[in-house]
């Protein structure tokens, strides 16, 4: 089934919301003030470039649905599948994210390649996924505890662990010296750097 609506385009249940703003967190520190920011699966309210904005030159957000009522100067948002090619130029962002989203497509070789396309010589590729030992818990937490996303958990397609995010990374161009993958979030979830 094809999904249909961006996250957050509904209300969540409160731990995605904690969940996010704790992504925002570690992601910040990472982004240079003054760059050019692409975010793949920015999400209905693009709300990690919104809360970027004040730092950032440039900000571009694509999901599959995006609100058309986000005003914002220095950012822009399309309706746009992150598992295609993407409608930019070649070496055009300093920083790419992808938070929340390589488990959700159809394509993640697809998102990768097109991550490490876009990206500046030298820029920064910033990903975050479950990590795949965590899926019962965040089963737990959605279906019987109520406190994540029933419909998110749902659309995942896939789980990673670190050797085979690494692997994925690798797989569009990133070198293995230039990539690190931790776990964060209580171990719930991997954070991924690589630098093209």
């Amino acid at each position: 089934m094809t999904r249909n609506i961006s996250h957050f385009q509904k209300k969540e249940p409160i731990l995605e919301y904690l969940l996010a703003y704790i992504r925002f967190q570690k992601i910040r520190k990472y982004i240079r003030g003054g760059s050019i920011v692409l975010d793949l699966g920015c999400g209905y309210n693009a709300k990690l470039l919104y809360y970027l904005s004040p730092q950032i030159k440039k900000g571009v957000g694509y999901d599959i649905k995006i609100n058309p009522a986000f005003k914002k100067p220095n950012i822009m948002l399309a309706n746009c599948r992150v598992d295609q090619r993407l409608p930019q130029h070649s070496n055009s962002f300093d920083t790419v994210i992808v938070t929340a989203a390589i488990e959700h497509v159809d394509r993640p070789d697809i998102l990768l390649n097109e991550t490490h396309r876009v990206l500046k010589r030298g820029g920064l590729l910033i990903l975050t996924t479950p990590d795949k030992k965590s899926r019962s818990l965040l089963e737990i937490l959605a279906y019987k505890l109520n406190l994540l996303s029933k419909q998110e958990l749902k659309d995942h397609k896939r789980y990673y662990d670190k050797n085979s995010l690494q692997d994925a990374i690798m797989a569009a161009g990133f070198l293995k010296n230039k990539i690190e993958v931790d776990n964060f979030e209580l171990g719930l979830n991997l954070f991924a750097k690589a630098i093209k």
